[in-house]
């Protein structure tokens, strides 16, 4: 579609474009946290989605209701002490979204997007010298997103984007009680939290080609996370806390374009600061379809 400028909401998600999309992920991340914890991973996420249901509001605006699936996987190392486990994540998710755009031309203006997903998880953990263990989980969460963008003119064609940004995310993640092989058990595996995220997108455009292709275009995001803070889990009766900051900064730079018409690449780097001697970097390269 070649569309100069785009709300793009946090999960990759085009706002406002094609009722059919599709996107594949690969990211790797590193984190360190207080004392000597240090955790690696690799993800690899495949989401789909398609609008069911767009009407107006009555006014300039209109809705916009879909539903959506995915199934993702993730590989981590994590390093404490003279102590190493490796950890796999797979499953599949689904669930429902709903956008509501202020203005007609659904690029610029106030909006509001939520959404609902449910999923389910295979988990394999390998301790050092330790049997493998296997569990299921589950996780409900929901969110709830506002905006507004601004599109402001520029040179040779070009555009600029603003679009400051509000979130909440509410989660339960449920897993039962898990007996190790040892004879260990695991309690405490299950949590429900809620974080917040304020953030500030930055976006310049080029003007679309005479081929309908949108050349590639750099962007910039700026976000303060808070919660959830310290994660814990209790095997019999010692308890494990993760120390993680419950106030968190982030800044994530990429560019994306499009490769051919309405099939789009992009890449971001990002970094995340907070205290306890918090530092996460990542990495993510994807590419994305419309038809």
């Amino acid at each position: 579609q070649g569309q100069a400028s785009q709300v793009v909401a946090p999960d990759g998600r085009i706002l406002g474009e094609a009722s059919s999309w599709g996107r594949i992920v690969g990211a790797a991340s590193r984190a360190d946290g207080a004392g000597n914890l240090r955790h690696r991973s690799q993800d690899t996420l495949i989401h789909l989605g398609s609008d069911l249901l767009r009407v107006s509001d009555g006014g300039q605006g209109s809705v916009r209701l879909g539903v959506m699936g995915a199934f993702g996987r993730s590989e981590g190392k994590s390093e404490g002490g003279y102590s190493t486990a490796r950890s796999s994540v797979q499953g599949y998710s689904g669930g429902v979204y709903g956008t509501w755009f202020g203005q007609e031309d659904a690029r610029t203006g106030p909006y509001v997007d939520s959404w609902v997903m449910f999923g389910s998880y295979q988990n394999r953990v390998d301790g050092d010298g330790l049997p493998t263990e296997h569990y299921r989980s589950r996780e409900l969460s929901t969110s709830l997103e506002g905006g507004y963008a601004w599109s402001f003119e520029g040179t040779a064609g070009a555009r600029y984007l603003v679009v400051p940004q509000a979130q909440v995310i509410w989660s339960d993640y449920r897993a039962s009680d898990h007996t190790e092989q040892t004879g260990t058990v695991v309690r405490e595996i299950s949590d429900r939290t809620v974080t917040t995220r304020v953030g500030l997108r930055w976006e310049q455009t080029a003007a679309t080609l005479a081929d309908g292709v949108t050349p590639l275009q750099p962007f910039a995001e700026l976000n303060w996370w808070h919660g959830p803070g310290s994660h814990r889990m209790v095997f019999d009766g010692d308890v494990v806390t993760e120390a993680l900051p419950a106030n968190r900064g982030e800044l994530r730079l990429g560019a994306r374009g499009e490769v051919a018409k309405d099939v789009s690449v992009w890449l971001t780097l990002g970094a995340e600061v907070g205290g306890q001697d918090y530092v996460r970097g990542s990495a993510q390269v994807g590419v994305k379809t419309r038809w």
